[in-house]
């Protein structure tokens, strides 16, 4: 599958995209991307039934003034409470040059903040400063270890954005009972996509 062939970037400020089907276009917020595709969130439910695979799928992003464009496929849609969620695959085979560049500079510069985050601790907060990715889990869980999952709190304060394979592992701290605390508001938008927000932020330790 196309998640397992190209790494995914989760972006902390969506990029405008859309897709097209059947001569209808539609468009909404690209969530994350990779150098295969993109998954776009539609606030609106579209006029009828999305098609996966359909013929002549086309997909487009804009980035820097700049738009990737090409054909491709619908893989994936999923309806939630608010809004649609469409992955779509470029067929890379057909992409021109330019697109396939700005998609390239679009993922390096996701791959660069990968080595900007970095893990600290204070009392029994693990502090995550800077871009929150799996770069950082080793560091996270030799801390959880050290601290206790049954007392140690996980603060994004010092959080400045998160790619999917961060959420991944915001998720393995939440199925663990690591309460994550001190969410900004970008931050904490992100989170809520995901369904991590039902845990409290703010919230005292009761060892405190």
């Amino acid at each position: 599958m196309e998640q397992r062939l190209f790494p995914r970037y989760q972006l902390a400020t969506p990029l405008t995209g859309s897709v097209e089907q059947e001569g209808a276009r539609y468009s909404g917020s690209v969530l994350d991307i990779s150098l295969g595709g993109f998954y776009l969130h539609l606030s609106k439910p579209p006029q009828g039934n999305l098609k996966l695979q359909g013929d002549d799928d086309y997909g487009e992003v804009h980035y820097a003034g700049r738009n990737a464009f090409g054909f491709g496929n619908l893989v994936r849609v999923e309806k939630f409470s608010k809004g649609v969620g469409v992955g779509f695959t470029w067929d890379r085979s057909g992409m021109d040059e330019t697109s396939t560049l700005l998609v390239a500079e679009l993922i390096k510069e996701q791959q660069l903040k990968r080595g900007l985050g970095h893990v600290a601790t204070a009392d029994a907060d693990i502090i995550l400063a800077g871009h929150v990715s799996s770069a950082l889990t080793d560091e996270v869980f030799s801390y959880l270890r050290f601290i206790g999952a049954g007392k140690a709190r996980l603060s994004l304060k010092e959080c400045t954005s998160v790619d999917s394979s961060g959420i991944e592992m915001l998720m393995a701290l939440r199925d663990r009972g690591v309460p994550i605390v001190n969410v900004g508001v970008e931050i904490e938008g992100i989170l809520q996509r995901f369904q991590l927000s039902a845990l409290e932020p703010d919230k005292k330790s009761n060892d405190a």
